[in-house]
């Protein structure tokens, strides 16, 4: 009634058809992560390292169901934000064998999870989630660090020259 547009941030599907979403919703999001890692790793066993908010534990729940519908092995390991030591969850990681790992963190803790990881030495296909995606990560993990890793994510507008025409429009 007051004309004015509702525009989200928010990636969860439970705002369907609420406005205008400037995100990709979790329905966008995890088919193409799945996709991706079918066609170019074709993983037997994937550990997922998730955060508990509803957007990265629906995130997993999505990615988990998709992988073991397909007949991959899952471990699940779940953990919590704002931590400093996330060692515990990757050795659970990678003493499951898996050949692929997932992160579904938001940056800080993704950076953490990967450092820990990258110490391990572990040749596991790592595979970071859409929250991850941030120039803190690299930061943090190093560009060496970084290339071992594939991200799923929305690039900034610098990424496109004509993003500042887009958005003004």
């Amino acid at each position: 009634k007051a004309r004015m547009p509702l525009v989200q941030l928010t990636s969860t599907d439970a705002t369907n058809g609420m406005g205008a979403n400037i995100q990709p919703k979790t329905s966008q999001i995890e088919p193409t992560q799945f996709a991706w890692m079918q066609r170019n790793w074709k993983p037997t066993h994937v550990a997922i390292i998730a955060g508990t908010s509803s957007f990265l534990a629906g995130q997993a729940d999505a990615l988990q169901a998709e992988l073991q519908a397909a007949g991959v092995q899952v471990t699940r390991i779940s953990i919590e934000r704002d931590l400093d030591d996330y060692s515990a969850a990757v050795a659970q990681a990678v003493a499951s064998g898996a050949d692929t790992l997932y992160v579904g963190t938001r940056t800080r803790e993704g950076a953490l999870v990967t450092q820990a990881w990258l110490a391990t030495g572990s040749q596991m296909h790592c595979y970071e989630g859409f929250a991850v995606t941030d120039p803190l990560f690299v930061q943090r993990v190093g560009v060496a660090g970084s290339q071992r890793c594939v991200f799923s994510g929305v690039p900034g507008p610098t990424a496109f020259p004509t993003a500042k025409a887009y958005v003004t429009a």
